[in-house]
């Protein structure tokens, strides 16, 4: 799998919801320490932590931008042939060609309505508009 060297030497993959999330170093240490507030508020569990950092694996692209994927983590997200690759903010996911379009269809707002996918300032996101409180990574 080849990648822009955006990760500054090295980063981290690890499983995330149906896909494979690449982040920097830095920015992988930052979703574990939010992650384990969320434990100490009773907002998720120590599974969710364990999973994320067990199946997390340190990656460096070669010199031609490529990264080697264990074959865990391409199994967990389903990569077997083509992949598409987004960008998402503060990480990098890496999803199955064919799975992609139907999670971007169910989770993704209409590019025609930017009112939903820009919140007013001061707006907590949520992916379930019915939840009372945001827990985002």
């Amino acid at each position: 799998l080849a990648l822009a060297s955006k990760l500054a030497g090295r980063g981290i993959v690890s499983q995330y919801e149906n896909c494979l999330g690449v982040w920097t170093v830095e920015g992988f240490g930052e979703v574990a320490r939010r992650l384990q507030d969320k434990v100490r508020e009773g907002l998720t569990t120590h599974n969710a932590v364990r999973a994320f950092a067990a199946n997390a694996v340190q990656v460096e692209p070669d010199t031609q931008g490529r990264i080697l994927l264990p074959p865990r983590l391409r199994d967990y997200a389903a990569l077997e042939k083509d992949a598409v690759i987004i960008g998402a903010i503060d990480r990098i996911e890496i999803w199955n060609a064919e799975r992609w379009p139907r999670t971007r269809r169910r989770r993704l707002p209409h590019p025609r309505r930017p009112s939903a996918v820009i919140p007013p300032p001061g707006a907590r996101y949520s992916p379930n508009p019915r939840a009372r409180r945001s827990i985002p990574f």
